[in-house]
C-alpha cells in the first residue's frame, strides 16, 4: 500500500479535489462548470484503471499478444473528453468575440487532429500525440485568453477568489509540459526515461489538481453570477 502510495501520490490531489468540487458545489452548481465534480471523478477513475492495466498481471483491456499492459487507450478517451469539456467552458465563458472564437476553432481542429491521429498511431496502443499537442495548445491559448480578460475586469471579484483562474493556472502549468513530455517519449525513449519524464509528468499533474484544489477553498461568491449558466 506505501508502495502504491509512493509511486501514485498524485492520485491524492485528484481525491482531494474530488471531495472540495463536491463540498463547494452549491456555490457553481447552476453555473457553466457544474460538471466539473464528474471529470475530475472520470479522471481519477481512469488514473485506477491506467494503474491497473499496467500493473497487475491478468487486468487488461487490449488482447494483442505482448500488449497486455498497454493502458493508452484509457487515457486517448479521456484526453477527448478533457479537452473538449474545458474548450466548451472557455467558449461559454469568454466576453470577447474573437476569444470565442479560439475556443471554438481550437475544438475543431482538435476533433479534426483526433480523427487523423488514428491513421499514424494505433489509438488502442499508443497515446495521440498530434490530438494532444493541438488540444493542449488550444487550452493554453484559451486559458491565457481568459486571465487577460480577467485582469481587465473591473468590479469583480478579486482573481484568487474566483475559481476559473485556478482552473486557468492548473491548466496552463499541465498542458504546457503534458505535450512536450509525449513528444520526447515517442521520438526519443531513452531520452525520456534518462530524464524520467514520467516523474516530471506526476509532477505537473499534482500542480494541475492541486491548482484545481486550491481554487475550490478560495472560491468566492456564486460562479453563475460570474461565469453565466
Amino acid at each position: 500500500m506505501l508502495n502504491f502510495i509512493e509511486n501514485n501520490y498524485f492520485m491524492l490531489l485528484y481525491a482531494v479535489a474530488l471531495v472540495l468540487s463536491i463540498m463547494r458545489y452549491r456555490w457553481y452548481y447552476d453555473s457553466v462548470l457544474r460538471n466539473l465534480p464528474i471529470i475530475i471523478a472520470y479522471a481519477l477513475l481512469g488514473e485506477l484503471l491506467g494503474f491497473l492495466v499496467s500493473e497487475v498481471e491478468g487486468f487488461q483491456i487490449v488482447y494483442k499478444e505482448g500488449f497486455s499492459n498497454y493502458n493508452s487507450l484509457v487515457f486517448n478517451i479521456f484526453d477527448i473528453v478533457f479537452y473538449l469539456y474545458f474548450l466548451y467552458v472557455f467558449w461559454k465563458t469568454f466576453r470577447k468575440p474573437i476569444h470565442k472564437k479560439f475556443a471554438y476553432y481550437g475544438a475543431a481542429l482538435f476533433i479534426l487532429a483526433s480523427l487523423i491521429d488514428p491513421f499514424f498511431h494505433d489509438p488502442i496502443l499508443y497515446p495521440q500525440y498530434f490530438a494532444i499537442a493541438v488540444g493542449s495548445t488550444a487550452l493554453v491559448g484559451s486559458a491565457l485568453f481568459y486571465l487577460g480578460e480577467l485582469k481587465s475586469e473591473k468590479g469583480k471579484i478579486p482573481a484568487q477568489r474566483n475559481l476559473m483562474f485556478w482552473i486557468c493556472v492548473g491548466i496552463i502549468g499541465f498542458h504546457t509540459l503534458y505535450p512536450i513530455i509525449m513528444m520526447v517519449g515517442l521520438l526519443n525513449t531513452e531520452l525520456y526515461m534518462k530524464l524520467n519524464l514520467r516523474y516530471l509528468l506526476h509532477i505537473a499533474i499534482t500542480v494541475m489538481y492541486g491548482c484545481f484544489a486550491l481554487g475550490f477553498l478560495r472560491m468566492q461568491g456564486r460562479l453563475v453570477n460570474i461565469l453565466g449558466k
